[in-house]
């Protein structure tokens, strides 16, 4: 025997109940993780141009008169910190290496969320690192 129901009104709210909450969660990390994506893409981008930026940190005295490549650190660290705040000005540098002939650069910048502090997931830090060199 087959009951037929007349009335089947309000039987699509539990599932718009337990839907809503999951679309929310699913919008906030698209929105937030294509933020972070975005963000990290543009300190890599300033990273890679203060690495780039600080090799004219070299110390032109030694290069004229021994035909000798020798970056100055202080003049890196400087070059380096103008390009990256240039490019993104919330950056800062975590550390500049410098060789010889090479630097390194490390930058950390901080992603601020929109939706995911709702669900407890506060701001976070992505670091980039780049290197460039005066060698053949």
């Amino acid at each position: 025997m087959i009951m037929k129901l007349n009335n089947e009104r309000g039987a699509v709210y539990p599932l718009a109940l337990f839907l809503i909450p999951v679309l929310l969660v699913m919008a906030g990390l698209l929105i937030d993780g294509g933020m972070a994506v975005y963000q990290h893409t543009k300190l890599t981008s300033a990273v890679d141009a203060a690495a780039l930026a600080s090799l004219d940190g070299y110390d032109r005295e030694e290069w004229e008169e021994e035909e000798r490549i020798v970056i100055d650190p202080s003049d890196a660290r400087r070059f380096a910190q103008i390009y990256l705040t240039t490019n993104m000005n919330d950056a800062t540098i975590k550390s500049v290496l410098v060789d010889d002939t090479s630097v390194t650069v490390k930058a950390e910048a901080t992603v601020v969320l929109f939706f995911m502090p709702m669900f407890g997931q506060g701001d976070f830090t992505i670091e980039a690192m780049a290197s460039a060199s005066l060698d053949d």
